[in-house]
């Protein structure tokens, strides 16, 4: 093995050697079946920068950047301004300038002093020095400024003007949402009424089966039998006030269709569009679904809405409507 002499070697040539080293282990690394690149090394020196890095791919040290009178100079002004506001601040403030960082803070978050200048102040100051006596860097700074602030500016119309427009639809979304009570403005008549429809609907529903079974009554009811009478075909009516009525028997469930007429919208027995499988229904509170006829009116009665199940029950007899 021979033994390169290094004392007679200029930096560069060092430097190139070193790179011709590199690639041969680099090759033997491939050859071996390991990684091409050295890993790298734990301890002292691992987050230093490598030095192929600075150097450029003929082997020559990279030169620094070098910076330009001008930007020197500018450099050493802002310094200069940088040491006069410490000064400053210091002559100010001469009870706080011995102060240590920890002491000074609470000074400053208590109010007692204003804090410390920054470089940042610095770079401020020199900004405005070279802007006096100059009406052109004074007229493009004015109109950068103006420019910064008017985004500013819209920026926070828009976020106030959206938290605005959430803020008016808040309670019109509310109102849309609100359902008026059934209950209010009703006689204790109606109120005995409807209580005695509702058991009456959910003894139907427990009482359910294929064949409608006739349930004796209180009272006979009048119903007309469904050779005479069809549905009506008719859309659901508006809300109207409810009207005082006479007590009357207990609906039951019987084996002849009745005439299907649309309720008030605050009664649960008001009838709505009700699509379910892609086919038009009409439906009231009860669940009760009847089909859509092309123009509109009430068609076959269907059975009644099973919510968990999602499915029309057929099985549910039709429920009874009084004259």
């Amino acid at each position: 093995m021979s033994v390169v002499n290094t004392t007679s070697m200029m930096p560069a040539d060092a430097q190139k050697a070193i790179l011709a080293i590199e690639k041969q282990l680099s090759v033997l690394r491939a050859f071996a079946g390991l990684p091409t690149e050295a890993p790298l090394k734990k301890g002292r020196g691992a987050g230093k920068k490598s030095k192929a890095a600075s150097v450029t791919s003929d082997g020559e040290p990279k030169k620094k950047r070098e910076l330009t009178p001008q930007i020197q100079a500018m450099n050493e002004e802002r310094k200069a301004i940088f040491e006069e506001l410490k000064s400053n601040w210091a002559t100010e403030n001469p009870d706080f300038a011995s102060l240590d960082a920890a002491a000074l803070k609470t000074a400053v978050t208590n109010g007692e002093v204003s804090a410390k200048p920054r470089f940042s102040d610095a770079l401020k100051e020199h900004s405005r020095r070279s802007r006096e006596g100059d009406p052109e860097k004074q007229a493009k700074y004015e109109a950068y400024r103006a420019k910064v602030d008017a985004e500013q500016a819209s920026k926070k119309s828009g976020a106030s003007s959206v938290a605005s427009e959430e803020a008016d639809d808040a309670p019109s979304g509310e109102v849309k949402k609100a359902r008026k009570n059934p209950w209010e403005g009703l006689t204790e008549e109606q109120r005995a009424e409807r209580v005695a429809k509702m058991k009456a609907g959910k003894a139907a529903k427990k009482e359910a089966t294929p064949e409608p079974v006739a349930v004796a009554e209180p009272a006979p009811v009048a119903v007309a039998p469904a050779a005479e009478k069809r549905p009506v075909k008719a859309a659901p009516a508006k809300p109207s006030a409810p009207k005082p009525s006479a007590p009357k028997p207990t609906p039951v469930a019987v084996e002849e269709k009745v005439e299907v007429v649309a309720a008030s919208a605050d009664d649960e027995e008001a009838f709505a569009p009700f699509e379910f499988k892609g086919v038009k229904y009409w439906k009231n509170g009860l669940q009760y679904v009847y089909k859509k006829t092309s123009d509109g009116g009430f068609g076959d009665y269907a059975g009644r809405y099973d919510v968990p199940k999602r499915k029309i029950d057929a099985s549910v007899p039709e429920p009874p409507v009084e004259d």
